[in-house]
């Protein structure tokens, strides 16, 4: 083009309309360049924090999961050894006896003998440890 304008056959101002389109364009490319550099941050931090946020989780289910293991865990403990206590302490001859002349304390009141719990004559089944 500047070949051209030697020559006098493009005018001068045509050459500086032209020029000034590409700085404008190459302002406009560079401000673009900019936006898609700044998107790709915020993407990158918006990845950052969904990772931290699955990461806290995880470690909050493994928090409670730890919590409810050891519960599970001391459950299993006791059931074990209230069966254990359960099965040394049965006396297998008197597996069905009456219970006379004594009194049944309850937070509630006395119950007196062979009497059950709401007022009727009743016989318990009762296992003598």
């Amino acid at each position: 083009m500047y070949k051209l304008s030697e020559q006098g056959m493009v005018e001068k101002t045509r050459i500086r309309n032209v020029e000034r389109d590409i700085s404008r364009v190459d302002g406009e490319r560079a401000e673009h360049a900019s936006d898609i550099a700044g998107a790709r941050t915020n993407i990158s931090e918006k990845e950052l924090q969904r990772f931290q946020i699955h990461k806290d989780f995880d470690e909050g289910v493994i928090k409670d999961l730890r919590k409810v293991q050891a519960e599970v865990f001391d459950y299993l403990q006791r059931i074990n050894a209230s069966q254990i206590r359960s099965s040394t302490n049965r006396n297998p001859l008197t597996s069905r006896s009456t219970v006379v002349d004594t009194h049944i304390h309850t937070p509630g009141g006395v119950v007196g003998p062979r009497r059950g719990l709401d007022g009727d004559r009743t016989d318990w089944g009762i296992a003598l440890w």
